[in-house]
């Protein structure tokens, strides 16, 4: 539901011929903006705000022949509300008020109370939030679905919002050894899902995608098809509770935790439903390396993964190092929060592109192009589809940004979990 906002245009008492000139202002805790014009003084009108040729007071603070302010800023009444009142009280005594126009731009001005996953559109003395596509609420405060009613508890601090989506900019790069790729702008969420989103899609869940859902605008027939549905498990999760490391808690005791132990299917299907889709091969890659920069790891080509419990621990969480104890020496504690490692942020803002969990791709695994545009490998081929970024167990080399293993869709390994991309 789209929420309007609208403000009152003051009608204009200086004439063209009598006009000095026009200067922008915006006042008041609601950002109202208005033209403020001076006028000359004419001994031929009665009644002008204050003397002859007083200076005019903005629309906020427009005066009624009584030199009582009614556009004071408060909590209720909007800035232009006020102006107008002060325009109404100077009619009402005789004299013009204190200021005209207010042609209103809410929206280029940045002043909009829309969500910033909403979209503001401006008309004449009006402006409307209408929620983003994949966005739920009144334009004011837009949410995924799987992150309503949800704290924001991730990241470092535990305050961040797990549904956090970061623009990742379009542009060409060199993907892999020698393929020039170009990719337009996109959203790639800063967070892999945790186990709290993935809970709120398995309780809302009563259905496969419809066909199509999930799609990549610019790439045809990448949406769901209806002959995957026989590949969703009827109850989800998938139990994987035979393996040490499987995330999953209904309780939420593991909310902050990676989902891990999901098959490309569910990785699809819970994007779908949450308005976003899977990133292709180009675009996870362009992020994960910082695009044209080419960097080997989301952070930089410095400093190289050692595999040690050293300061290069801090960038990733990978080769059993997560839990503080020796290389290789693998445990349960080894899987972290979301965003544990901030030294690795990439340079879009995105946390965890290496380590943490394997990330599922739309691409079936297979050879490169020699070029790419907004494209994406959908030939079955050997049916592999790819998974990118290494995970919590992974050597050193399973992190650079080129690292492309592939694994059938229907399989379910503790490695593996997800991260959406959207529409910018």
């Amino acid at each position: 539901m789209a929420q309007t906002v609208s403000a009152i245009l003051i009608t204009g008492f200086c004439s063209s011929a009598m006009m000095l000139g026009a200067i922008s202002s915006c006042s008041g805790p609601f950002h109202s903006c208005y033209e403020r014009r001076s006028c000359p003084p004419d001994p031929s009108e009665s009644g002008s705000a204050g003397e002859a040729g007083a200076p005019e007071r903005p629309a906020t603070g427009g005066t009624g022949g009584v030199g009582e302010q009614a556009g004071a800023p408060n909590d209720s009444v909007p800035a232009g509300a006020a102006g107008a009142a002060g325009a109404a009280g100077a009619a009402a005594d005789g004299g013009e008020a204190g200021s005209e126009g207010l042609p209103t731009n809410e929206c280029a001005a940045g002043t909009s109370n829309c969500s910033a996953n909403a979209t503001c559109t401006d008309t004449d003395a009006s402006f409307t939030c209408k929620c983003k596509p994949g966005y739920i609420g009144s334009g004011v405060t837009c949410e995924l679905k799987s992150c309503v009613g949800l704290p924001a508890n991730c990241g470092m601090s535990s305050n961040d919002d797990c549904c956090a989506s970061l623009v990742v900019t379009g542009g060409t790069f060199v993907m892999g050894a020698s393929t020039t790729a170009s990719v337009s702008a996109f959203a790639l969420d800063k967070y892999e899902v945790t186990v709290g989103r993935f809970r709120q899609f398995v309780a809302a869940r009563s259905a496969p995608p419809q066909d199509g859902a999930g799609k990549h605008a610019l790439i045809a027939s990448s949406g769901w098809q209806s002959d995957w549905n026989p590949s969703l498990p009827a109850t989800l999760p998938f139990d994987c509770s035979t393996a040490d490391n499987w995330t999953w808690n209904p309780a939420g005791t593991n909310d902050r935790l990676p989902m891990n132990c999901v098959s490309w299917y569910e990785a699809f299907a819970f994007c779908a439903w949450d308005g976003g889709r899977l990133p292709t091969e180009a675009e996870w890659e362009y992020a994960a390396s910082g695009g044209a920069s080419e960097f080997k790891y989301p952070w930089g080509n410095e400093p190289v993964l050692t595999g040690m419990q050293d300061a290069t621990a801090a960038y990733a969480n990978y080769y059993g190092l997560g839990d503080g104890s020796g290389p290789a020496d693998y445990s349960p504690k080894d899987v972290l929060p979301v965003g544990s490692k901030p030294l690795g942020r990439g340079k879009y803002g995105q946390m965890d592109l290496s380590g943490s969990l394997s990330e599922f791709t739309l691409d079936y695994a297979g050879g490169l192009p020699e070029l790419c545009t907004n494209c994406a490998n959908l030939t079955v081929g050997n049916g592999a589809r790819v998974l990118r970024g290494g995970y919590f167990g992974s050597a050193g080399g399973s992190l650079l940004a080129t690292t492309r293993p592939g694994l059938v869709p229907d399989k379910h390994q503790v490695p593996n979990g997800i991260r959406c991309a959207r529409d910018p």
